[in-house]
Parts: C-alpha cells; structure tokens; sequence
C-alpha cells in the first residue's frame, strides 16, 4: 500500500538501501537493479524547491516509469506491425500482374 510517510533523502548507501526497499516494496515493482536505478535518477532529478517528500510520492513515480515502458513496448510493437504490412502488401502489389483483361495487343509483326 503507498502510502503519504514523510520521507529524509538519504546521504549514505545505507540509508538508501533501507529508503530503496521501502519505496520498492510499495510500488510493487519487483527489486531488482533497473528499479533502483529508476530510483536513483528519481532522486537526482527531484526539483529542489518541493516542500516535502513522502516514500508514496516516489513509489508512484516507479510505478509511471514502469507503466511508461509497458506503454511505449506496445508502441514499438504495433508500428512494427503496421510497417511489416506495408511491407508486405506492397511486395504482394509489385509481384502481382497488372490484369490486361479487355486489352487488346497490336499484332505482332514478323
């Protein structure tokens, strides 16, 4: 559960291990090194003249990271899709003869 616990950065490993754990359990993320590192940049991008942190403020910015890369994995995905239809349907297009029903040829000369 997040929840709003007011929270001291941390200004030794330790301290950040323990924050680290804390915050990671409450995002439900799993706790592993890419998380961490989502922390940490959170950390050092946290703007200065915001008043108060809480361990529910950054558990929420795991959980956006997350959903973010969840978001644009779908993106990549069907846009390779779409671009291997295109693909396809214009290599179908080129391999395809032209119909030339109703078309009437000028006799050959010979």
């Amino acid at each position: 559960m997040i929840t709003e616990e007011k929270l001291v950065l941390p200004i030794g490993r330790t301290e950040f291990d323990e924050m680290s754990t804390k915050i990671i359990e409450m995002s439900g993320l799993p706790d592993n090194d890419s998380v961490r590192w989502a922390l940490a940049a959170a950390i050092i991008h946290f703007p200065q003249e915001k008043p108060e942190l809480t361990f529910g403020y950054f558990a929420r910015v795991l959980r956006r990271g997350a959903a973010n890369q969840v978001a644009s994995a779908v993106f990549q995905e069907l846009k390779l899709k779409q671009q291997l239809a295109e693909e396809a349907a214009k290599k179908l297009a080129e391999e395809t003869p032209v119909a030339t029903e109703g078309v009437q040829n000028e006799p050959q000369k010979g």
